[in-house]
């Protein structure tokens, strides 16, 4: 008895909110949308967070209303990549592969783990790997 009693009180409320009114096809509709420019590009992306392994890019756009007035819009994506940039200064640095040469050897420098290479691979402390706590640690190539 209390199923049919609960299931006669949900018909007749579903059946409540079911009924609309109807609108002639002629009619305009209550709330017309507004139509808005092309959007402008105020500003390109730019990186506005930096970290050792994401940097937030964020670009700005601008629409005219038909008022005149602007709307702008701001688009942002956050970029991961493992070492993306490094500590020089206080201030996050994009990171390179980049190794310079030297009469010395080579020095891999633009990275959070930076690596120094002795001209002679089989010489004592061929490599010297720094890591970002600037700890030294010497190796050795056997050839």
């Amino acid at each position: 008895m209390k199923t049919i009693n609960a299931l006669l009180s949900i018909l007749a409320l579903s059946s409540t909110a079911a009924s609309a009114q109807l609108v002639s096809d002629n009619a305009a509709p209550a709330i017309a949308p507004s139509p808005l420019t092309s959007p402008t590009l105020v500003a390109d992306y730019t990186a506005v967070e930096r970290g050792p392994h994401h940097a937030v890019w964020q670009r700005v756009m601008a629409r005219s209303l038909p008022s005149g007035a602007l709307l702008y819009e701001t688009n942002s994506f956050t970029q991961l990549q493992t070492g993306l940039h490094h500590l020089v200064s206080n201030q996050w640095v994009l990171s390179s592969a980049q190794i310079s040469l030297a009469s010395s050897g080579g020095a891999a420098t633009n990275t959070a783990h930076q690596v120094l290479f002795a001209a002679n691979a089989n010489t004592a402390d061929a490599l010297q790997l720094a890591t970002p706590k600037a700890r030294l640690s010497p190796a050795t190539c056997s050839v």
